[in-house]
């Protein structure tokens, strides 16, 4: 095999020497003749270039064979050899230009790329992979460009079609209409029908249109056509989890024979509520441990480290995403969650926009940001942006947030309609505590209780439940109940000071105000800029005279925008009066004046 290889080479070198390039072969036909596969490949140029060390093609094929192995660094170094012996090989820029893709370059990748096209205009994996660099430097439109110039030279280049959607959607600037990226996706998928890939985005396309259903049969349609695929079931169980269809999630994900570590990931998540979450984080930590590298698992981790107060451990999983992936729009979420939790609303602001900037198509990252104005308090922003969405089918968190709005706005029988839409997609825990929480909103805090101890015992160890039964407790003046439930959370920091806030007003109903003022005081050691809190503190703090102690938690909150912006603006202007600061109260502009 050896001797064969080598004469093979040698003939190659002859044909090079003589000008005949159009008689290089292809590595990959090189590579799946020879025994032992890329490293035997790797060890067979390298003996040949050690005697030849000026054949531009050997070091071509090592290059090839480096990069096909993963070994860039390398790959680059050849590749280099091999330009500078024949730099006007488009074929040679190519490969150039692919590694410098994948090292992360893609300024140089853009001038090898453009070079290799302007050697070989016909060269479709150059408009490709110029495509793919120029959307990485931030130019989308003439990545664009580039994959319309390779589709007129082949209709059929399910890639570029693959690459255009890709880059369509993450284009802010530029937004497409959703419909139009669903119909070219069909279209090219009618090209390559087994495409992994193209399937998966076509689905993620359905679930941005609202349209979960439409992409739950696509995935079960694939696996009819091409057969059981354990990536695709992940696929299809995330997708009836995301629904609210959790044990047809486990049944699906029962179907796979080697579970991924996302799968993992999702068997971990369908257990929340189910046991504590400590012992949630414990499986998952021995999970990790098996796939350390898993980012899914990674993100998960961080989500239950939040869920335990635990915000700075969270903060460092999520950084560490963003080492491995640096445009992973998930982790910003994460980080915006864990931001709140820390009272930092600035931060979380810029972490949504960050995460809109590079999923500006998903539904999750959309949702997410218009949760958290609906969370500052910014009701009438959130529903004009909710009224902007247009989505293809009704999506269940978007129905509760449409219901919760509308609740927001006192109209209880329009809140009403939203949840019982929701629910007719499947009762999920979301939507029985929705419902509880607008059935002690209008005053039926029997039947809301009722619906929220149900929920909490299946599901004991979920914090929001905990809450949503609290604030009914509150309501129905069962204080010693309240305060037994809240205790977990308070003596645990979690629940964002929403816990203490149950506890503090139900101190104020017995008409006990320094102990709700000392409640509030504990919860904003932790969450300091928690609007509802410092609202609550500060106006206690009033009621007792402690001008001078609400102040300062008074200046902090003009820093951000919230819904008690303009009511903390007139309240610091009195509160200046009151304690006597004459030089502050004349020189302080009411938000009228702004």
């Amino acid at each position: 095999m050896g001797f064969r290889f080598v004469v093979v080479l040698s003939l190659l070198l002859a044909l090079s020497l003589s000008g005949c390039s159009w008689m290089e072969p292809d590595p990959a036909q090189e590579l799946a003749r020879i025994k032992g596969g890329a490293p035997a490949y790797v060890e067979a140029l390298q003996k040949q270039l050690g005697e030849e060390n000026q054949d531009a093609f050997l070091y071509y094929q090592l290059a090839w064979a480096y990069h096909f192995q993963g070994q860039n660094q390398e790959a680059l170094t050849a590749v280099k050899t091999a330009l500078n012996l024949k730099p006007l090989s488009p074929k040679y820029r190519l490969l150039a230009g692919q590694i410098e893709q994948d090292l992360g370059d893609h300024f140089a990748a853009v001038s090898l790329f453009s070079s290799a096209l302007k050697l070989d205009n016909r060269l479709l994996e150059g408009y490709l992979g110029l495509a793919k660099s120029l959307e990485a430097t931030g130019k989308p439109q003439d990545a664009l460009v580039q994959l319309e110039l390779a589709l007129a030279i082949e209709p059929l280049y399910f890639e570029a079609h693959l690459a255009w959607v890709r880059v369509s959607l993450l284009d802010k600037e530029h937004p497409k209409d959703l419909s139009l990226l669903v119909e070219r996706m069909e279209e090219a998928l009618k090209i390559k029908p087994n495409s992994q890939e193209g399937t998966l985005l076509l689905a993620q396309l359905y679930q941005s249109s609202g349209a979960g259903f439409r992409s739950r049969l696509l995935l079960e349609d694939w696996l009819a056509r091409f057969g059981e695929d354990e990536r695709m079931l992940g696929e299809l169980a995330r997708d009836y989890a995301q629904s609210g269809e959790e044990e047809e999630a486990l049944l699906i994900l029962a179907r796979q024979k080697n579970p991924d570590p996302g799968s993992m990931d999702l068997k971990l998540r369908l257990r929340q509520g189910k046991v504590s979450p400590e012992q949630l984080l414990t499986e998952l930590q021995e999970e990790l441990k098996k796939n350390p590298g898993s980012i899914s698992l990674m993100l998960f981790e961080a989500e239950m480290l939040y869920n335990l107060g635990q915000y700075d451990q969270a903060e460092r999983s999520l950084q560490k995403v963003l080492r491995f992936e640096p445009k992973n729009a998930k982790a910003y979420l994460g980080l915006a969650k864990v931001y709140v939790g820390q009272s930092d609303y600035r931060g979380e602001e810029q972490a949504l926009d960050r995460a809109l900037a590079l999923a500006p198509g998903s539904l999750e990252v959309r949702l997410s940001y218009l949760e958290s104005l609906v969370r500052r308090g910014l009701f009438a922003e959130a529903s004009a942006q909710v009224n902007q969405l247009k989505l293809e089918g009704e999506n269940r968190r978007l129905l509760l947030l449409k219901g919760y709005l509308a609740q927001q706005r006192g109209d209880y029988a329009e809140a009403e309609e939203w949840i019982k839409k929701a629910q007719k997609q499947g009762t999920d825990l979301a939507s029985q505590l929705a419902l509880a929480k607008l059935e002690i909103a209008r005053g039926q805090e029997e039947t809301g209780i009722a619906r929220a101890k149900e929920a909490f015992k299946l599901q004991p160890e979920d914090m929001e439940t905990r809450l949503v039964l609290a604030q009914g407790y509150l309501a129905a003046g069962q204080d010693e109940a309240l305060e037994e439930l809240l205790k977990p959370l308070v003596s645990s920091h979690r629940g964002e000071g929403r816990a203490h806030l149950i506890l503090a007003r139900s101190r104020l109903n017995r008409g006990q105000l320094a102990s709700a003022a000392g409640f509030l005081e504990d919860g904003l050691k932790t969450w300091p800029r928690q609007p509802d809190m410092v609202q609550l503190y500060t106006a206690v703090l009033g009621f007792l005279g402690r001008y001078k102690e609400a102040i300062p938690v008074l200046e902090e909150m003009q820093r951000f925008n919230h819904r008690y912006s303009e009511l903390f603006g007139y309240r610091l202007w009195e509160f200046y009066q009151k304690a006597g600061m004459t030089r502050q109260f004349n020189q302080y502009r009411l938000p009228s004046d702004r």
